[in-house]
């Protein structure tokens, strides 16, 4: 019998130490926490949004009355200052509004006479009341005359007479003197006041018929430039209807509303951002938080803030309404 083994029997022995080779080994397995691994991603990281370049300033221009069109001065890319106007309309069907300015200075211009006129009356009252004082004196005067006439041998008759005479002489002084003093002190405060008040209502209604007729006018609200119009001479427009639009492109901003609530805590005024604008996708520009509106947004179903950036240094090919990234660095 030979001492060599079958070769099944050799190939059986080996897969058995095989098993118990493989079975020794501890399997690994994920611990029983319930929770998924985190990765090593910080609270604090950054935050990156998207936004757009704003400018400092724009506004939507409209008239507050509904018009015809009479003039349109100025163009696209104009360059006009605050208060100058921009486009009338004209006064055809609102013959109303120069009507009520008209009355309303006329009002005033009454007004403001009856005020003088009590000083010029005054003057003419004061030359009356002196000279009847002085006509009084003089009657004084001619009654103490006759009072010193009188002798031992005049009667009771002509005694009472002359004194008599001398008395009312004398309340005629103190009165015409009365009047004279009270003229003197001005004009009567009663009349000076309701000729006052009367010029304070004149111009009241004046400077709200002046308003009125401004509204035929479209003025620049600040400084800016016209980068968009809406109207022609001979147009017919209504009330708050949007016809022209200004912006201050003399500084640029960077503007999103995409900071939702677990990015604004993150966000700080004063805090550095990097901006890369989507279409120059090489360039990289610092910016710093200016502003971060406390009023919250709903933006699809999402409760977001607005925040604001100044541009350190911003590319000349930056326009306005570009969308970029921003990256709020920790």
């Amino acid at each position: 019998m030979s001492s060599k083994l079958p070769k099944y029997l050799i190939v059986m022995l080996v897969g058995v130490l095989l098993l118990a080779a493989c079975g020794g080994e501890e399997p690994t397995s994920t611990p029983a926490t319930g929770k998924t691994p985190s990765s090593n991603t910080s609270s604090s990281a950054s935050v990156t949004v998207n936004g757009l370049v704003v400018p400092n300033k724009s506004a939507d221009l409209f008239f507050n009355i509904n018009g015809q069109v009479s003039e349109v001065l100025v163009e696209i890319g104009a360059q006009v200052h605050k208060g100058d106007v921009l486009a009338r309309l004209s006064s055809t069907g609102n013959e109303y509004l120069n009507a009520n300015l008209v009355n309303s200075e006329y009002e005033l211009l009454l007004a403001k006479q009856e005020l003088s006129s009590l000083t010029d009356i005054l003057a003419v009252e004061q030359t009356d009341a002196l000279q009847k004082l002085i006509d009084a004196k003089q009657v004084e005067f001619d009654a103490e005359r006759d009072k010193s006439y009188l002798t031992d041998k005049s009667t009771v008759f002509q005694k009472n007479q002359v004194e008599t005479k001398y008395k009312i002489a004398q309340a005629r002084v103190v009165q015409a003197q009365a009047e004279v003093d009270k003229l003197n002190a001005g004009p009567d405060p009663k009349k000076q006041e309701a000729a006052q008040a009367r010029i304070k209502a004149a111009e009241a209604n004046l400077a709200v018929a002046k308003a009125a007729l401004k509204n035929l006018e479209l003025a620049a609200p600040f400084d800016a430039t016209i980068v968009d119009i809406n109207l022609v001479v001979g147009q017919t427009v209504t009330a708050n209807q949007t016809v022209m639009k200004l912006a201050d492109q003399s500084v640029l901003y960077i503007e999103t509303s995409d900071l939702i609530e677990s990015k604004v805590v993150k966000v700080d005024v004063g805090q550095l951002t990097t901006i890369i604008p989507d279409s120059l996708p090489d360039v990289k520009i610092l910016g710093r938080v200016v502003y971060i509106s406390n009023i919250p947004v709903n933006k699809s179903g999402d409760i977001t803030y607005v925040a604001r950036i100044s541009i350190n240094d911003p590319d000349p090919r930056l326009r306005w309404g570009m969308t970029v990234a921003i990256t709020f660095e920790k």
